[in-house]
């Protein structure tokens, strides 16, 4: 029953309703009361907004017949409540409410509003609609009615969206491909009739310029022709003539000048021929555009200072052989760190300055010197395995063993005899100038970063030195280089103080470290633990290791 009603029935003592069953009498004084009731559920004091939407409900409901408080009460459409045993009993006599009598209550318009006991809503708690608190045949009926209309309908409706997609994408493909094949088809019309013009152009440039030869040869040979005759009539006058008689002597003279100066003016005129034709170039044949590849990571990493320490000397290289300890070379020594900065051993003099440091698959530690190139033994002792001739600024090792250098301007790779077994890059192919260090990642594909880029160069080339990538950022000075084995390629910029992150085919994909985060200056040697923790070591002596971890989007903590 409504709140608002019983407290309108306690106030009005005089129509006190009898508890007992009803008569046609009892009933009339209850349906004036219920009209009262009405009223005021109408005026403007009481009138809510969205009555008609919902009920205030207490915790227990009274029944009208036994006045007794139960949390199982039935409230009929009359606004009366009854508990079960009473309206069984009811039932039994006849149909409809036990208090008005009205016998249009069937079963589809009886309420059963079941209040729990541990519930702790307040009194006042609206009670949206007409659904039950508990789940009957009907209701579960309905919820499985509503999750395959609603929640299949929704899910098929986005599968049929991405099958629309790949479909359209598909589509788009096959008509741009269609488009570039018709334009090619096009464009070869086009170079067939061009190059039909310009072969005509040339045919009647060649008929023009034969015929000027041929007059100006014809004209030579008729000039040789009259010199014989000149010097043949010369040379028979000269034999008759006195050699004394000196006008005919100055006659022949005069005569032979004049051939001699004519022959000049034959000479002298010269004609040049040449056939100009435009070679067909990658610019030219420029077909409708380029095809443009975006990469980034779907959800993208973020690093966390873990812990940053002091070195001897600047940080030159990183070489970590498990997921907590790395060994760390400045000047001329190596030694053994842990992650919080902890020395394990005593530094170890290598007798030269250190370079690089690498390790095999096998956890062989490496280390490439000014000139030679040295190997740990288990007891922390080194050997000479062999000496390069260029100073090898840095320095991998292959799963095969074989030992990949940066000598000079060139990547050179030695078997582990020391002999070479090839040698690539270099200033002469204009793949890199200078390379500093290199990285073996996951494909056995070789990283090398460039240290006289002017553009900002991480070339990565394949086995066999056939470049397969570039990495460019304007303004970057690339130092260390580092591969994940997710296969991202890590470059410390050691000019704008920051490490960022590329695919395995070059393309950016983020900064993963900056200044402004940690204070990084001037980044020189980097590396990657296998628990994926990120090592970085820069030129005023201090390592810093960071944390990775995948950014966590909102509807992932929901």
């Amino acid at each position: 029953m409504d709140i608002r009603v019983r407290k309108l029935r306690i106030t009005d003592k005089a129509n006190t309703l009898s508890r007992s069953f009803p008569t046609s009498g009892k009933s009339n004084c209850f349906n004036q009361c219920l009209s009262s009731s009405r009223e005021s559920l109408t005026s403007e004091g009481c009138r809510s907004p969205k009555l008609g939407q919902y009920r205030k409900l207490p915790m227990k409901s009274e029944c009208d017949v036994c006045q007794i408080l139960t949390t199982d009460a039935t409230n009929l459409k009359c606004l009366h409540s009854f508990c079960s045993r009473c309206l069984e009993q009811h039932k039994i006599v006849k149909n409809g409410c036990p208090v008005c009598e009205r016998n249009d209550l069937d079963s589809n318009n009886v309420e059963l509003d079941h209040v729990s006991e541990n519930n702790d809503s307040p009194n006042d708690e609206f009670y949206f609609g007409e659904q039950d608190t508990e789940l009957n045949e009907e209701t579960i009926e309905e919820l499985i009615a509503r999750l395959e209309l609603e929640v299949l309908s929704g899910v098929d409706e986005k599968h049929s969206a991405l099958l629309k997609a790949i479909d359209q994408l598909n589509s788009d493909a096959e008509k741009e491909i269609t488009r570039i094949h018709e334009y090619v088809k096009h464009l070869k019309s086009m170079i067939d009739a061009r190059a039909e013009t310009m072969i005509r152009s040339i045919i009647e440039s060649k008929e023009r310029h034969s015929a000027e030869l041929s007059r100006q040869k014809k004209s030579i040979e008729d000039f040789i022709t009259q010199i014989h005759d000149c010097i043949k009539q010369h040379r028979q006058t000269i034999d008759w003539l006195s050699f004394y008689d000196a006008n005919s002597r100055k006659k022949v003279e005069r005569s032979m000048k004049d051939l001699i100066h004519l022959s000049d003016q034959i000479s002298a005129e010269n004609v040049h021929i040449r056939f100009i034709t435009k070679p067909l170039c990658d610019g030219t044949l420029d077909i409708m555009g380029k095809v443009g590849v975006r990469v980034f990571l779907e959800r993208p990493l973020t690093c966390e200072l873990f812990s940053a320490y002091r070195c001897p000397s600047a940080v030159h290289s990183i070489c970590p052989i498990n997921s907590n300890e790395a060994w760390i070379g400045y000047q001329k020594y190596i030694q053994l760190y842990s992650k919080t900065g902890t020395r394990l051993c005593k530094p170890i003099d290598m007798g030269e300055d250190v370079h690089d440091i690498a390790s095999d698959t096998h956890g062989k530690v490496y280390i490439a010197c000014h000139s030679n190139i040295k190997l740990l033994n288990e007891s922390n002792n080194f050997t000479t395995l062999f000496h390069c001739a260029k100073t090898p600024q840095g320095i991998a090792v292959q799963k095969n063993g074989n030992i990949v250098t940066c000598n000079g301007s060139d990547v050179v790779i030695y078997n582990p005899e020391g002999h070479v077994v090839s040698t690539f890059g270099g200033a002469s192919t204009s793949d890199i100038k200078m390379p500093y260090k290199v990285y073996i990642n996951t494909n056995d594909d070789i990283c090398v970063s460039d240290y006289q880029s002017s553009s900002g160069d991480v070339v990565v080339f394949d086995a066999s030195g056939k470049v397969k990538a570039k990495m460019r950022t304007d303004g970057m000075t690339p130092r260390g280089v580092a591969c994940s084995k997710q296969g991202i390629i890590y470059a410390a910029d050691f000019r704008s103080d920051r490490i960022n992150m590329y695919s395995a085919n070059g393309h950016f994909l983020q900064t993963a470290v900056t200044s402004s985060m940690c204070g990084l200056s001037g980044p020189l040697s980097i590396a990657v633990d296998p628990s994926g923790d990120l090592w970085v070591g820069d030129w005023k002596r201090t390592v810093r290791v960071f944390t990775q971890s995948v950014v966590k989007l909102d509807k992932d903590s929901d």
